[in-house]
């Protein structure tokens, strides 16, 4: 393990301390926790967003539209 300096905003290290405390943990132990999960997902999100673009790859509105989080207010925007 390597020891590093993390800046963290002040409202996320009381989050983090109550967890700390909740959880009976370190807090090196849980941001290690939550970084691991972070990057481990990070490939699956982008996996997810290629899936969602073929599939509404295929709808000829959806072609219309780079950007499949846009196409989705879009559509939301319809909708209200």
């Amino acid at each position: 393990m390597k020891k590093t300096t993390l800046y963290i905003r002040d409202d996320l290290v009381r989050k983090l301390k109550e967890e700390t405390i909740r959880e009976d943990r370190s807090m090196t132990d849980i941001i290690n926790e939550a970084l691991r999960k972070h990057l481990e997902n990070k490939g699956k999100t982008s996996e997810k967003f290629e899936n969602l673009k073929r599939a509404l790859g295929k709808s000829a509105a959806f072609r219309k539209v780079s950007d499949p989080v846009e196409y989705q207010r879009k559509l939301r925007s319809e909708w209200e």
